[in-house]
């Protein structure tokens, strides 16, 4: 599995090429998702990087043609919109390609190569690895899986991942209301803003203000207060009145 990936300047990267092929997509497809990724996060440049190659149009004639290559993180990012059974064991062999060669690099760079031998096959396993990633990648392979094997196999996985109780009855909730992109949207502001607080109750409309600013931010709309109430209800997030909106059991980071 390690032809999924290769070595360019001292990184692993996989191919947008490659990627398109072994997830059955169109490849002008997949480079559109890359470009709308970037346009959306400009600051993952770093982990795309545009190829060109020649490709023949008979006769002896070639074009220019542009792919991507990107790293890992790159990678798990485009990833994460490919959804099913097939998807999920392509996503799981490609991660484990990179961490295989990632540590067979390591081991080849480094001084005291006699101590990194069999680094390679020492690599994380692919759960071990996920156990690293933040709860944002975390959740998206907690929906696959969901998707894959139903709610038994997400709730495996969840223990697997060493998720408490409560959050994974959270995480279970919030999983099953990710499908709709503004409540997705929601799910991504409280993973990077704001914090699981049981009991505590924070404004809505201070929320919304953070929320607003942070779509600013990234060049996207935020909507109104009214659809952003309702994702945070779906999210798990229940409101009460008092004076004012508040939102139960969320607060902001400081």
């Amino acid at each position: 599995m390690n032809a999924l990936v290769h070595v360019r300047d001292e990184g692993v990267r996989a191919s947008s090429l490659d990627v398109a092929k072994s997830f059955d997509k169109r490849h002008d497809h997949v480079m559109r998702t890359v470009r709308e990724l970037l346009n959306r996060r400009p600051d993952l440049a770093p982990n795309f990087g545009v190829m060109i190659q020649q490709v023949a149009m008979g006769k002896g004639a070639k074009r220019a043609s542009h792919y991507y290559e990107m790293d890992r993180k790159g990678f798990v990012l485009l990833a994460m919109g490919f959804t099913g059974a097939k998807a999920l064991e392509w996503k799981i062999a490609y991660i484990d390609a990179f961490d295989r060669m990632e540590a067979a690099l390591s081991a080849v760079n480094d001084d005291d190569a006699p101590h990194m031998q069999g680094a390679a096959e020492d690599a994380l396993t692919f759960k071990d690895r996920m156990k690293l990633e933040p709860p944002m990648v975390q959740l998206a392979y907690v929906r696959e899986m969901r998707l894959a094997m139903g709610r038994p196999g997400a709730i495996r996985v969840i223990r697997e991942l060493g998720w408490d109780d409560d959050e994974a009855a959270f995480d279970m909730g919030r999983l099953m209301a990710a499908g709709d992109p503004a409540t997705r949207q929601v799910a991504d502001w409280i993973a990077e803003r704001c914090e699981r607080a049981p009991g505590q109750s924070t404004s809505t409309t201070v929320l919304h203000q953070d929320f607003r600013r942070w779509c600013i931010d990234r060049g996207q709309d935020a909507g109104g207060i009214g659809k952003f109430a309702n994702a945070l209800k779906a999210l798990g997030f229940p409101g009460h009145k008092a004076s004012i909106s508040y939102r139960v059991g969320l607060r902001l980071i400081d």
